[in-house]
């Protein structure tokens, strides 16, 4: 798990569906200094404002939240998938947070060619820079993004909502 190598000998704490759902988190205010969400957001069944609000609400005051999501993918996934959201879309319901740090995205046409046609990175790219498909991961075209991304910091003056 990358959170692992980043910060060894930190207290990770799992929040599996449908064990634990993003709409009603089964945590204490103001309990964990980050909280990341990868490619989760589109399958919530519900009200997305308020599953983030629940990361919102369980962060301490000047904690980080992650929020990673698909943009232009096929649907996929269980149970289902509902929603897409651009970097803008990300920011909005991260407002709250107090600070957006950054937000972005990736992708480019290729990329959904490549989907199309069922050889989508099969592999890792490989890392020669000539390699037509090393070419192709490292490349972004704000117009065509595949995944997006949001990176908030919960107001310390905040202790509750």
């Amino acid at each position: 798990m990358l959170f692992r190598s980043l910060f060894p000998g930190s207290n990770i704490t799992l929040a599996d569906y449908p064990e634990v759902n993003c709409l009603n988190l089964p945590f204490d205010d103001n309990k964990f200094d980050f909280v990341v969400s990868d490619q989760v957001l589109e399958h919530i069944e519900g009200d997305p404002f308020q599953a983030i609000e629940e990361s919102r609400r369980v962060l301490k005051p000047g904690g980080i939240a992650v929020h990673t999501t698909v943009f232009m993918f096929p649907v996929h996934g269980y149970p289902h998938d509902f929603w897409r959201f651009t970097p803008a879309a990300l920011e909005l319901l991260c407002a709250p947070f107090g600070q957006i740090v950054t937000s972005g995205a990736w992708g480019n046409q290729y990329v959904y060619f490549l989907n199309w046609a069922g050889v989508l990175f099969r592999e890792n790219p490989p890392q020669a820079k000539w390699h037509p498909m090393n070419w192709i991961a490292t490349r972004n075209e704000s117009r065509f993004p595949i995944v997006t991304w949001v990176v908030a910091r919960k107001d310390r003056k905040s202790t509750r909502l």
